[in-house]
């Protein structure tokens, strides 16, 4: 049961509301036998079945098939749909109601949406076209007398004209949006403002699934939205959105809502449900097992489920609102089950309930109490009904004696009373009904006090007016009033008898617009309103004045048969009376025309049978009509089939499948036939590939080169066509050519030329092409192509590679290539690498032998002083191929290109001595390394010798004649010796040198072996290298000086003996550096003027052991002259009449012993 709490639909908790799953009816008026998941709820007989709808609808053979499921069957119908509307309205509302719900009855989705807000409002469904409002539904409205009409849907689909009609029987609103779905919208937010919690989502332009959905959203005070099957509405999205439900339901497959938009809808509800079957019924009959799960239903409505009318405006008896079944009151909420041309609606009540009786409930009546209420005259009063009911059941008021003074509008349990401005008493009954027994009728009793009256405002004046406006041409009037008061004015029209009046363009005129080809005099009706009191209608004459009118082409139509022309006669109208004449509208080459009579044949398109049809106009010499169509049915004619030549070619030797295709007009199936066979080839068994086409095999006769043909032809079972040719050419088939394999060799590093041949039986030029390519190698250009059968191609290894190799390749006569590829099969033999060899440098020291040998232990040993280090030539050569063993070609003394001499022992260790004064920093010699092969096994590397020190050797103890290198000492000292910063290395025993003495360059050395000579050669490997250690001092003698200094000298480890002048003599000598040097001569020992001696280090001596004798009293033994430092002396023995030491008149460095 259903009754009305806030606005919200709720259900009985008393109520046991199940489903009958009941045999579909199928759409021509059979009942289909239950599925077996149904077969059980169906055993049970029902009490009473409802067929909503006429025969037309619902046959009579379906209605005997539900006399074996029900005790009683009742058939509640009209002569149409809007009368079986009318009918199921009266039924459920037989006392009236407030509010009717109007929806169009051509497109059903307005009526669904609407379908649980009619129900919760207390009101019926009634159905309308879209330009017209139907006399059966004008009728109910006016048995109704509701105080309201809803119109649910746009204008288009309730048009302006229904609604003017509605409203001179109620007052209208109209629920609508831009689109079936936004209409949907606009009925969830007046049934739903505050919100939903639960929602249907049925498919827009499909309402099987959707009839289920009013009763199920009913029964989950929910409402319907609706979407597209593939995209979820905007409007629809919107909505969701403002409901916030807890849970949707869609309805039906994803054929009807597709997948994608379930996901959308996940976004949008905690929960989201689909209810759905494997067809539309299935699916109704889920919602039913969702609704009530236990079946046992004792009664149903039966309604037409292709064109859904009567199943929708029904959803007043299913949810049990008025009216009676034959054997008792109704139910509440039920579903709707869909069906093959029908639906199904149960409201029941239950049976074999534990609280009541089996067959019907025992219900007590409702009581109501009588009311007292007070208000002014003019302030309406909201008064709340009260009722009781013994059982708890939920209640429904009912006013039932409405006051003439007062207006009264109920909405639930609240009445509120309007008492139109009268003051004194009123009074008004009501009743509660728990949809089982009505109450006793209470009294309300409304004391209306009286309040002093406003001023009085008078009503404005209309005024009338006329105006002129040609035929069929509108005409814009303002309209003209005066208000006493001078109150702003508003003004309303009405139409005149043979044209049209609309509001606008500005808010004080209107448009008139004349009915079609109407001319004359025409009035309408306006009045003015001050917006309390409106004046009399005052008048607009408007008179129409005559045009011309375009005539008319009137549409016709005929018959002929196929390929039979079709005569007839065009016919038109002018309501001018002109004469008229015709043309084609488009040309139609298919029509003949005499534009005067209009007289015509029309010869349809060859073959061709339907409906056919072509355009004209008519013209009354100034005026053309809008077109006219003629419509010709083309009965169709047997016609013959034909068949199709066509030409084949095929190679000799070869096979073709031939395809083989006719037509037939008729839509025959066609069968082929061999007439003619070919006569150098057979023909395999002919096979149908299509009502109209076959194939057959062809096979040429062998080495048979040259035309053939064979004849064929069609049969469609009742005409046989003409013969078709099939010509065949059979052509001279090319051979390819043929390859073969071969094989090759070619040495390592080195090029090969490949010669690429074939066969080719026809004899023809041939190209020849790389397949693929060798691994291990390159091919260059072929050279030879298409000249003959041969070609060649160099082949190249990969650099150092020995081994195996491949390549492929191809043969191409001008139609074809060679049937395989050919491989060429090459072996890489190896050949011996030359060994790598790198250049080396080293340094030495001048006129100075230098050793490099592998092994220290062994290896080249020095001639004399020298360097000799660990390394080898080979340190950084390899055979990066084959890593052999690589040694170095001996030489002995062989000529460097700096003078110098070499000699190179086999593993790499050498002994270099430089040309004997060589000036050039550098020196350069060259070795060959041999890695022990026969052939191409050498390489040449180049060492350069970065020449260091120039170091002279002079040595007492050895023959004449040396050049003064270290293995070929000077065997005495001469007077000069080498260049400016060269070392001089005295070697010896103490025999006395020479007798000439030695003058020295600048920045000479003069060392003598008494201490060790050690030169710096870092890269040798070395901080310094000792040449000589220290040996026996050498002693230099001399008939003149012993020693002559020239600029920043180094003297050490010498002995001075007897000389003719000083022993070590210099004037401006720079800076001397002088250690360990003896003085033992008879002469002067030193005589030393502007310079500077070297620092020593503390306890050293400049000149030590020096034993000196003069010859007179003026010389002295020592004598310095403007010294600048310290000139430290050892033991200074001096004899003789001179002066032991002495200086000149400028100070000089201080002598110490």
């Amino acid at each position: 049961m259903l009754y009305q709490d806030s606005g919200n639909v709720v259900i009985g908790s008393f109520e046991r509301l199940v489903i009958l799953m009941l045999a579909v009816v199928m759409v021509v008026g059979v009942l289909t036998p239950p599925s077996p998941s149904h077969a059980q709820e169906s055993d049970s007989r029902l009490a009473e079945i409802v067929v909503l709808g006429g025969h037309a609808s619902v046959g009579q053979e379906v209605e005997d098939e539900l006399q074996d499921l029900a005790d009683v069957v009742t058939r509640l119908a009209g002569s149409n749909r809007y009368a079986t509307a009318a009918t199921i309205s009266r039924e459920a509302f037989p006392d009236g109601a407030s509010v009717v719900y109007v929806a169009t009855g051509e497109d059903f989705a307005d009526a669904l949406a609407v379908g649980p807000l009619a129900v919760r409002r207390n009101g019926p469904i009634l159905l309308t076209r879209a330009e017209e409002l139907p006399s059966e539904t004008t009728e109910e409205l006016q048995r109704l007398a509701p105080d309201r009409i809803v119109v649910v849907g746009g204008s288009a689909a309730v048009g302006p004209a229904v609604e003017d009609a509605l409203s001179a029987l109620a007052p209208v609103e109209r629920l609508a949006g831009a689109s079936r779905s936004a209409t949907a919208v606009a009925v969830s937010r007046d049934s739903h403002p505050d919100g939903a919690t639960e929602v249907a989502i049925v498919r827009e332009d499909e309402f099987a699934d959707a009839l289920s959905a009013g009763p199920l959203m009913l029964s989950r005070d929910g409402v319907i939205l609706l979407t597209a099957t593939d995209q979820l509405p905007d409007s629809t999205r919107a909505e969701l959105l403002r409901l916030a439900p807890d849970r949707i339901t869609v309805l039906g497959g994803r054929s009807a809502v597709s997948a994608n938009v379930e996901a959308d809808l996940e976004n949008l509800a905690d929960t989201v449900e689909r209810i759905a079957g494997d067809t539309r019924y299935e699916t109704s009959a889920e919602v039913a097992r969702s609704m009530y799960p236990n079946g046992g239903a004792e009664r149903a409505l039966v309604a037409d489920g292709n064109t859904y009318p009567d199943a929708l405006t029904g959803i007043s008896l299913a949810t049990g609102r008025g009216g009676r079944f034959a054997q008792g009151g109704y139910g509440g909420a039920a579903p709707i089950l869909g069906a093959l041309g029908a639906v199904v609606v149960i409201g029941v009540i239950a049976a074999g309930d534990d609280e009541g009786p089996t067959d019907y409930w025992e219900w007590n009546r409702p009581t109501v109490q009588d009311l007292a209420v007070r208000t002014d005259e003019n302030t309406p009063i909201s008064i709340q009904l009260e009722g009781t009911d013994p059982n708890d059941d939920p209640l429904v008021f009912t006013v039932v004696d409405h006051p003439a003074d007062a207006t009264i509008d109920l909405d639930g349990d609240v009445v509120l009373f309007d008492p139109l401005g009268t003051p004194g008493t009123r009074t008004f009954d009501y009743i509660a009904s728990d949809w089982h027994n009505d109450s006793f009728p209470a009294t309300v009793t409304v004391e209306v006090t009286a309040v002093p009256d406003p001023p009085v405002n008078s009503a404005p004046t209309a005024q009338d007016l006329s105006t002129t406006t040609p035929e069929d041409t509108p005409v814009v009037v303002t309209l003209q009033a005066t208000d006493p008061d001078d109150d702003a004015v508003t003004f309303t029209a009405d139409s005149g008898s043979h044209g049209t009046v609309v509001p606008g363009p500005a808010s004080d005129q209107v448009t008139y617009t004349p009915d079609a080809d109407v001319n004359g005099l025409d009035q309408f009706t306006y009045t003015a309103s001050d917006g309390d009191r409106s004046s009399a209608p005052a008048t607009v004459s408007v008179s129409v004045t005559a045009q011309p009118d375009p005539p008319v082409a009137i549409d016709g139509s005929g018959t002929t048969d196929e390929d039979v022309p079709f005569d007839g006669t065009l016919t038109g109208d002018d309501v001018d009376g002109d004469a008229i004449t015709f043309a084609l509208d488009p040309p139609d080459p298919r029509v003949t025309l005499d534009d005067t009579t209009g007289e015509f044949t029309f010869v349809p398109e060859p073959d061709s049978n339907g409906t056919q049809s072509f355009s004209f106009v008519s013209n009354d010499g100034s005026l053309t009509s809008t077109r006219g169509t003629v419509t010709v049915e083309v009965a169709p004619t047997q016609d013959r089939p034909t068949a199709d030549d066509r030409a084949v070619t095929v190679d000799e030797d070869g096979q073709e499948i031939i395809l083989l295709t006719g037509a037939d007009v008729d839509g025959e199936t066609l069968t082929f036939e061999v007439i003619t066979p070919p006569a150098h080839g057979t023909l395999g068994t002919i096979a149908s590939t299509g009502p109209t086409s076959a194939e057959v095999l062809y096979t040429p006769t062998a080495d048979y080169a040259g035309p053939d043909s064979f004849a064929f032809t069609t049969d469609d079972g009742i005409e046989t066509s003409t013969p078709a040719t099939v010509a065949i050419t059979v052509s001279n088939r090319n051979d390819p050519p043929s390859v073969v394999d071969s094989t090759d060799s070619v040495e390592e590093d080195h090029t090969v030329t490949v010669v690429l041949s074939a066969t080719d039986i026809d004899d023809d030029d041939l190209v020849f092409t790389i397949v693929s390519g060798p691994t291990h190698g390159t091919l260059a250009a072929i050279v030879g192509n298409g000249n003959g059968r041969t070609a060649t191609v160099d082949y190249t290894p990969d650099p150092d590679y020995a081994g195996p190799d491949a390549f492929t390749y191809k043969a191409s006569d001008p139609t074809s290539d060679s049937a395989t590829n050919a491989t060429i099969s090459l072996t890489v033999t190896p050949v011996n690498d030359p060994p790598s060899a790198a250049d080396d440098a080293f340094d030495a020291f001048g006129n100075t032998e230098l050793v490099v040998t592998a092994d220290l232990g062994s290896g080249p040993a020095l001639r004399g002083p020298g360097v000799r280090v660990q390394g080898s030539l080979l340190d950084n050569d390899d055979d990066p191929v084959e890593g052999d063993t690589l040694s170095v070609v001996p030489v002995a003394d062989s000529p460097t290109t700096g003078g110098g001499s070499v000699t190179i022992t086999a593993d790499g260790s050498f002994a270099y001595v430089p040309d004997a004064g060589e000036t050039a920093r550098t020196d350069t010699f060259t070795y060959t390394v041999d890695d022990g092969g026969t052939a191409n096994n050498t390489a040449t590397a180049t060492v350069t010798i970065y020449l260091l020190d120039m170091i002279w050797y002079v040595d007492n103890r050895v023959d004449p004649g040396g050049d003064g290198r270290s293995h070929s000492p000077l065997d005495t000292i001469p007077p000069t010796l080498g260049g400016r910063g060269d070392i001089i290395h005295v070697m010896g025993t103490g025999t006395p040198y020479g007798s000439s003495g030695i003058g020295l360059a600048d920045d000479q050395w003069l060392i003598g072996s008494g201490v060790p000579l050690v030169v710096g050669a870092p890269d040798l490997g070395v901080a310094n290298v000792t040449l000589v250690p220290a040996g026996d001092t050498p002693v230099i003698t001399s008939t003149a000086a012993g020693i002559t200094l020239a600029q920043d000298n180094t003297v050490q480890g010498l002995e001075i003996g007897d000389t003719a002048g000083p022993g070590l003599v210099g004037a401006g000598f720079g800076t001397l550096a002088m250690s360990d040097v003896r003085i033992t001569g008879t002469g002067a020992a030193v005589d030393l003027a502007g310079g500077r001696l070297a620092d020593l280090p503390i306890g050293d001596s400049h000149i030590d052991e020096v034993a000196v004798v003069t010859g007179s009293t003026a010389d002295r033994g020592i004598e310095t002259d403007a010294l600048d430092g310290p000139f430290r002396l050892g033991a200074v023995d001096i004899a003789g009449p001179g002066t032991a030491c002495g200086s000149s008149a400028r100070p000089g460095a201080r002598a110490r012993s």
